[in-house]
């Protein structure tokens, strides 16, 4: 059986051939119109597919570069204002948007209200302690790769693995530093939009195959 390629070929061969040879059979040309006629052509198919998936191209693009330029957002969780108010001052100098919880279940409710991109989390909270807010993360499937960077005066080894067995993806003891907090912060949001590109990229790729499938008629 012939591909629908090596038609199409054959079909611009005959149509070439009354140039060459006058006496050439018309007939032949007739049967290959037919074919044409009664579905469009694949080059057609593909031109489409290209264009759509130009266009697709320019708007996942766009997207990303507004969503890589948007401020990034911090949640400050701790139950002591003033150590809210401190890391909030350290940093100041960068462009992010800070939003304040000063216990476990302010936390989990700005977490939903705010959609942050990074949560500075204290241990000792009440009502909820950080260890479970950072469970309850995690087990959500609309949080769980929110990254959480636990400051705490908590100092002991046991403490440090007991914030990682919960969730944590840092862990910072007061007081602490200017410099190593904004390094850390830099470092967690820089990882957290890459996982967002990333997802975003699979997802265009299966709506750019589902839309390729559908222009060209495949199954």
């Amino acid at each position: 059986m012939l591909h629908l390629e090596s038609l199409g070929a054959m079909t611009v061969a005959c149509r070439l051939m009354p140039e060459f040879h006058k006496d050439a059979p018309r007939l032949i040309l007739g049967d290959f119109s037919q074919f044409d006629e009664a579905r469009p052509s694949l080059a057609r198919q593909l031109a489409n597919s290209k264009l759509a998936r130009s266009k697709q191209s320019v708007t996942f693009l766009s997207r990303t570069v507004s969503e890589m330029t948007t401020t990034s957002k911090i949640l400050i969780a701790d139950d002591n204002l003033q150590n809210c108010e401190l890391l909030d001052a350290y940093l100041a100098d960068e462009d992010y948007e800070i939003a304040m919880a000063h216990d476990g279940r302010d936390t989990l409710n700005k977490v939903a209200e705010f959609q942050p991109d990074l949560i500075l989390l204290d241990i000792m909270m009440p009502k909820l302690s950080g260890y479970e807010v950072c469970k309850q993360l995690r087990a959500d499937e609309k949080t769980r790769n929110i990254p959480v960077l636990m400051v705490t005066a908590l100092a002991e080894m046991g403490d440090i693995e007991r914030a990682v067995q919960a969730g944590a993806d840092d862990f910072l003891t007061k007081p602490v530093n200017r410099l190593e907090l904004t390094t850390r912060v830099k470092s967690l949001l820089r990882v957290r939009h890459l996982t967002s590109q990333r997802d975003r990229l699979l997802a265009y790729l299966e709506e750019v195959d589902a839309s390729a499938v559908k222009t060209l008629g495949l199954k």
